[in-house]
């Protein structure tokens, strides 16, 4: 979705709070009517992870501008969608398609012009597609490959995803992505920590199984 669950840091706080401590979503969710109809959004079963669009949610920079991520499928959806029947069928609709061939995505950028309504610490404010159109400007390409290879499991759940990881120019913007600066390393740390690897990054990726 082009937008987030909630508008700020504060607002995460507080919606993590009532479930993590008071063991009670409910009761927040009762007071955030809005909350809830994007988290129903949200969980909505999609066909395949390669069919659907992406979008940041929040905003990052653009040298002295502001954007929205955006990634589109390229092309018509290939092979029978999957059973929905077992909870792991994105994984292997996922494993069945990459071994059929690579997949591309339309990277898209969408500019913020108008501060008024396309705020950058109201994550629960979408940005028009009317307003500012998104603009293509590179293609992501999945190269065909086994992801069931031995060891690419356990490569990936060791790797750390944190959106500050990017160049100054391209920063995370609002307040809920400075909280994840925070929570995301400490997470990646203690996940490390529990698993028994290091706590650094590959310098090459790792070999692809293409088959």
């Amino acid at each position: 979705m082009n937008v987030f669950f909630v508008d700020n840091a504060t607002e995460m706080c507080k919606f993590t709070k009532a479930g993590v401590v008071d063991h009670n979503y409910d009761l927040y969710l009762k007071d955030h009517p809005e909350t809830q109809k994007i988290l129903d959004e949200m969980a909505k079963a999609v066909d395949s992870c390669l069919t659907t669009p992406y979008w940041s949610g929040l905003p990052y920079a653009f040298g002295d501008r502001f954007v929205k991520y955006k990634l589109e499928p390229i092309g018509p959806p290939f092979g029978v969608p999957p059973s929905q029947n077992t909870s792991d069928y994105l994984q292997a609709d996922l494993q069945a398609r990459l071994n059929m061939g690579e997949a591309q995505f339309n990277f898209m950028v969408q500019f913020q012009t108008n501060p008024e309504t396309m705020p950058l610490d109201k994550a629960m404010t979408p940005w028009s597609e009317t307003e500012s159109e998104p603009v293509h400007i590179a293609t992501l390409v999945i190269q065909k490959q086994d992801i069931t290879n031995q060891g690419q499991a356990e490569y990936g759940e060791n790797l750390s995803f944190n959106p500050w990881r990017t160049l100054k120019v391209h920063e995370p913007q609002g307040s809920i992505s400075a909280a994840r600066k925070v929570v995301y390393e400490a997470g990646a740390e203690l996940r490390r920590f529990k698993n028994g690897v290091p706590a650094v990054e590959p310098n090459t990726p790792r070999p692809l199984n293409l088959k």
